[in-house]
């Protein structure tokens, strides 16, 4: 099975003896959760009165990515055990990634069951030495262990924990969000290609340390945010942290700059402090948190530099590597703002808007026979612009011939106000005279 087809039910499986429950793992926990990471915990997933081992079980074939920290006494616990067993399996069998970590334990004891792991597993074989079916499940663990210890991990020893705690969190954030391939982009966006590496250019992803503003601009419809949102899910999890801010223009007007700081805090780290901050200690959190990460950051529908200003989000308070988009429909505000480039959006080619029409029309590549006149039409009418032809598409889709000229008509006589109808009431209530 493809481990990436399946719906998972957590993120990642975390599977640890009580010891480090309180120091590095509860730490691990909290990185998960801020990165908005989902992590089944055992004394927080699991309804009270459900049997342990089945609840654990499910969890485990439930979760794309799985993370061992190995202790002193891991092996200790049959439960431990009986876990990475399973995990063991479940790895083989769909390639869930397994990522070991030893804590205050070298890999080779892991490996080879020497020092406490070996004491373990005397006691282990003692105290199933009259149960052929036990001695059989010891030997499973035994080769559980060597097979997730020979796995590339981090040990911890000697070492910063909150340091290797971030690259494991990075290295999960990148397992779980893999890059948007070509073919995954044909399938649901029209046209976006070419946009798409053009913006890559002006953002030079290749660039190290330096740090990148780059606008976005064109007209109402014309697929801004679509782009913005496209590079955001393929690249977002190649930073210490992203943000995606939806609409800095009606987030400013309901709740000012303060509101669109705690979007950005909330999203980034998850902050619920920033609920009962002020502007100034907003300010302050944005720019001790983000001062020595590398970001990237999305403000989309920015449409007065007011809102800009008033957020203070200066390029010298991130990190190195950092890169900003800015969403506008107006290029002065990206000027002023003083953005290294500007990536202009341009309208469809009449061969991409015929596919997007065609596609939201008829749910085809193709126009349906007796509807090609209509076609061209509708397509002469949207002008290439992406919004119009989805709009228009969708509801023209399931109608006969004779609604699609009352509506094209219509269209031609008023095309301001019948858009407007068009775009603001569900096809399924609209009835076409």
């Amino acid at each position: 099975m493809d481990c990436m087809s399946k719906n998972w039910k957590y993120d990642v499986f975390v599977s640890f003896r009580g010891e480090t429950r309180f120091n590095f793992t509860d730490h691990l926990f909290a990185a998960l959760h801020r990165h908005a990471i989902l992590a089944f915990r055992d004394d927080t997933k699991l309804d009270k009165g459900e049997v342990i081992s089945e609840g654990l079980m499910q969890a485990i074939e439930g979760s794309q990515v799985f993370i061992v920290v190995f202790s002193m006494d891991y092996a200790s616990s049959t439960w431990c055990l009986r876990e990475l067993a399973k995990i063991a399996d479940c790895s083989q069998v769909t390639g869930q990634h397994v990522l070991p970590i030893f804590y205050d334990v070298s890999p080779a004891v892991v490996r080879w069951q020497t020092g406490n792991y070996e004491k373990a597993f005397l006691k282990h074989e003692e105290r199933y030495k009259d149960d052929a079916e036990m001695m059989e499940q010891v030997l499973r663990w035994r080769g559980a262990l060597t097979q997730v210890a020979n796995l590339s991990g981090w040990d911890v020893n000697d070492k910063s924990q909150s340091s290797e705690i971030e690259k494991i969190v990075r290295k999960v954030t990148n397992i779980l969000s893999p890059k948007l391939s070509s073919s995954s982009l044909s399938n649901d966006i029209v046209g976006m290609h070419s946009p798409l590496e053009e913006l890559e250019k002006f953002l030079v992803l290749d660039s190290g340390d330096d740090v990148r503003v780059v606008g976005i601009c064109g007209m109402g419809g014309i697929g801004k945010s679509t782009l913005a949102t496209l590079l955001y899910k393929k690249i977002s999890h190649q930073y210490d942290v992203s943000c995606f801010v939806d609409d800095v223009s009606k987030i400013y007007g309901d709740s000012g700059p303060l509101g669109i700081q705690k979007q950005l805090l909330c999203q980034a780290f998850m902050e619920e402090e920033s609920r009962k901050c002020n502007l100034l200690q907003a300010n302050n959190l944005i720019q001790n948190r983000l001062c020595h990460r590398k970001v990237f950051i999305v403000l989309d529908n920015v449409d007065n530099g007011i809102q800009l200003e008033k957020l203070a989000l200066k390029r010298e308070w991130v990190g190195r590597g950092s890169r900003i988009i800015i969403v506008s429909r107006d290029e002065h505000i990206l000027r002023e703002y003083g953005v290294d480039g500007v990536c202009k959006v341009q309208l469809l080619n009449h061969e991409n808007s015929r596919q997007l029409f065609c596609r939201k029309a008829f749910k085809s590549n193709h126009v349906a026979k007796g509807y090609e006149s209509l076609t061209n039409s509708a397509l002469t009418y949207a002008n290439g612009l992406p919004l119009a032809i989805r709009v228009l598409g969708s509801f023209l889709y399931g109608r006969e011939v004779c609604e699609w000229s009352s509506a094209l008509v219509r269209l031609k006589e008023y095309p301001t106000k019948y858009f407007l109808i068009l775009h603001v009431f569900s096809p399924m209530r609209m009835k076409i005279i």
